[in-house]
């Protein structure tokens, strides 16, 4: 069972496993609800199915007991048994779930994925600059992407333009694993923490609203 860890973030646990099985190897390890078993069988890409086997599994690891998971209208991530709060993430090789007291965002991401072309659409004038003079473009872009879909996904809000509202603000990303972000919305300013960490060629980030950003 390709269960990579289970670690504690600064914000809660989470759990992150490598997508390396078939659907009918994690199927073995897994009792489907009735509900679970029409969902599952709605999905015909091998590898939804191996997302959705696998999301399920680690959920069941990190809780000790299997809990269903539920979706809100705008498709979001809920837990039908217990209190905590869940955040769900996958990349072409990675499954990442974030669990925590309060609501929160995660998110994976291999770090090679071009995306150039993107780039100018979810990124501020003032980032651009930022990673430019980094001498690590590559890197940093595929960190500040993984941060801003962490910081919606924590948000609940929808239409969110990223280049506009959601800020990530520099640091020292050779020597830091925590860092700031800002959500600009309705005349009001939300303040964010998040903490990163690589993994299997991925970059993942983790995120939570907090009540301000120190200085």
């Amino acid at each position: 069972m390709p269960l990579i860890a289970e670690i504690q973030t600064g914000f809660g646990r989470a759990g992150i496993w490598e997508l390396s099985e078939k659907p009918i190897e994690l199927s073995e390890f897994l009792l489907l609800s009735e509900a679970e078993n029409l969902e599952f069988e709605k999905i015909t890409s091998v590898k939804r199915q191996t997302e959705y086997l696998a999301t399920r599994l680690l959920l069941e690891k990190l809780l000790g007991k299997k809990t269903e998971i539920g979706y809100q209208s705008d498709g979001r991530p809920f837990l039908k048994e217990t209190h905590l709060n869940i955040s769900i993430s996958h990349s072409a090789n990675l499954l990442v779930i974030m669990l925590s007291e309060q609501v929160c965002g995660a998110d994976t991401e291999v770090k090679s994925r071009n995306i150039d072309q993107v780039a100018k659409r979810f990124l501020h004038p003032k980032e651009i600059g930022f990673i430019e003079s980094s001498g690590n473009r590559q890197f940093l872009l595929m960190l500040h992407w993984c941060a801003k879909e962490a910081i919606f996904k924590s948000s609940r809000q929808h239409g969110i333009q990223f280049d506009e509202q959601i800020i990530i603000q520099p640091f020292n990303f050779e020597t830091e694993l925590f860092f700031n972000g800002i959500l600009l919305s309705d005349g009001k300013t939300e303040y964010y923490r998040l903490q990163w960490m690589e993994l299997k060629n991925n970059i993942i980030v983790f995120c939570v609203e907090i009540e301000n950003i120190e200085k």
